[in-house]
């Protein structure tokens, strides 16, 4: 009987857990919207996602005024 003790695995190595990608996020915009970021991520040379991740990446998000600060700036 013969057996095959060394599979040949071709294909794509796995990627390890911190490369893999497991969350989708669905939203809706608006055809201005999405034709500006359609273009805007062609003129970079990477895919709309890509172009998404990078923005998020390099974001800085302001935090809102609480109500308390906004009645002490009255």
């Amino acid at each position: 009987m013969n057996t095959i003790k060394n599979k040949n695995k071709n294909g794509r190595p796995r990627k390890e857990a911190a490369e893999k990608k497991g969350y989708k996020v669905t939203l809706k915009m608006a055809t201005e919207e999405y034709y500006s970021l359609k273009s805007k991520a062609r003129l970079a040379g990477i895919t709309r996602s890509e172009y998404i991740r990078n923005c998020i990446q390099s974001s800085v998000v302001k935090e809102r005024l609480s109500s308390d600060t906004k009645l002490l700036s009255r």
